[in-house]
């Protein structure tokens, strides 16, 4: 979900740069329940592309792989926008090599230098060019991409998909707080405890009435451990709404704090408040959300070493200026 995130701007210039075209996105199938397929966050009426050919993540069989080209070949595609996140040099040629075969004649963006293989460093503070930079870079070629620009964020909700967004912020007390404390790794994980230590004083220090959890299934449990802590007016969404509705649900919330993970992003998007937590997972600046109403705590020590007071300082800080 993040990483579909990351790279909007660049569907959005896509779409700039083929107005008329009709766009097919070929994409993997996660293997983690936790994983939204991209469909979830960029939607399937037509904004941001028009099919999907999917794929197994590690395709190696001879087999699969022949049934993939040949369907891109039907396609009668002759140009191909290439967004691999984290690609190698071997990565490159491979692709380079198969999408040929398929009938690709103009393959824009691919990375042709190490400066567009890797982010860029910043010797002065140590951080890592974020990732959605370094996508802009290589999809140069398409046009101007200012990651600056909030329409370039926009996940171009449908009119149903905010209503129902509506719909569930009518199911939590008014003004509320939404939290996310899923992840992919253990490495992003607060923890239970420190999240139920955070909640109460929260609540306490401010005007906040109600909390949404919002997450995958396997999120499940300890949402409803979280919602005993906070008490009265908490609601425990997870499992139910897709990425696009949770998008909606959050654009009717005062703050939104949350591990490094997709609905971090989603917050990012929709304009509000945003804290995140980050550890040892990733280095920063590379996988941050971007703007100014976003707010990260970064340890690279490990997420343990964050305290709840840290949390809660920055946390007040941010109602109080927004």
């Amino acid at each position: 979900m993040g990483d579909t995130v990351v790279a909007l701007p660049c569907f959005h210039a896509v779409r700039r740069a083929f107005p008329a075209s009709s766009i097919t996105l070929l994409t993997n199938i996660p293997i983690s329940s936790k994983a939204a397929p991209m469909l979830g966050v960029l939607g399937s009426h037509g904004g941001f592309v028009d099919h999907v050919f999917s794929y197994p993540i590690g395709l190696r069989n001879p087999i699969q792989a022949c049934r993939l080209l040949l369907r891109l070949w039907r396609l009668n595609a002759r140009t191909m926008i290439y967004m691999r996140s984290n690609p190698t040099r071997a990565m490159i040629r491979r692709d380079r090599i198969f999408f040929r075969l398929a009938g690709f004649r103009h393959i824009h963006c691919i990375p042709r230098s190490q400066d567009q293989l890797v982010s860029r460093f910043d010797i002065r503070t140590k951080y890592l060019e974020p990732e959605a930079s370094r996508l802009a870079r290589c999809c140069a070629s398409l046009g101007n991409i200012d990651l600056a620009d909030p329409s370039n964020w926009d996940l171009l909700l449908t009119n149903p998909e905010r209503a129902l967004g509506a719909e569930l912020a009518a199911k939590v007390m008014s003004p509320f707080l939404v939290i996310n404390t899923g992840g992919k790794d253990a490495s992003k994980d607060w923890g239970c405890e420190r999240w139920a230590q955070l909640l109460p004083r929260l609540r306490q220090s401010t005007a906040l009435r109600g909390l949404a959890i919002v997450g995958s299934p396997d999120d499940d449990q300890r949402a409803e451990e979280l919602s005993d802590a906070w008490g009265d007016g908490a609601v425990n969404f997870c499992g139910g709404p897709s990425p696009r509705v949770v998008a909606a649900l959050l654009a009717h919330a005062r703050l939104f704090i949350g591990h490094d993970s997709g609905p971090l992003h989603l917050a990012q998007c929709m304009g509000i408040p945003a804290l995140g937590i980050f550890g040892s997972f990733n280095t920063p600046k590379q996988w941050h959300p971007m703007g100014s109403h976003v707010q990260v705590i970064h340890e690279q020590r490990g997420v343990c070493f964050i305290s709840v007071d840290q949390v809660l300082t920055k946390a007040l800080a941010m109602l109080h200026e927004s």
